[in-house]
């Protein structure tokens, strides 16, 4: 429920307008820490491989692996002011 909860909310939000700039291996690692750190604080752990497991297993996958899905929008008034600077000024 916790997964599903964070997929339908969180990643949207996360990944708002990705589409609109190139995806280098540098904002993939960027996209990919917030994504990763929620399954290391719900599963106990910070070994990779185990997150990778646990993303694997629980039908998750990681944001590398979405590059290629449709992310639903999401109002740009729901982002912090923060994550919107940030992702403009990459």
């Amino acid at each position: 429920m916790t997964l599903n909860l964070i997929s339908s909310v969180a990643l949207p939000c996360l990944l708002f307008a990705v589409e609109a700039q190139p995806l280098t291996k540098a904002v993939i690692k960027v996209l990919e820490h917030p994504w990763s750190r929620v399954f290391m604080k719900l599963f106990w752990t910070f070994n990779n491989e185990i997150i990778a497991q646990c993303q694997f297993y629980t039908g998750f996958t990681t944001v590398e692996h979405l590059q290629g899905t449709v992310v639903p929008m999401v109002p740009l008034t729901s982002l912090g002011g923060a994550v919107v600077r940030r992702s403009l000024t990459k």
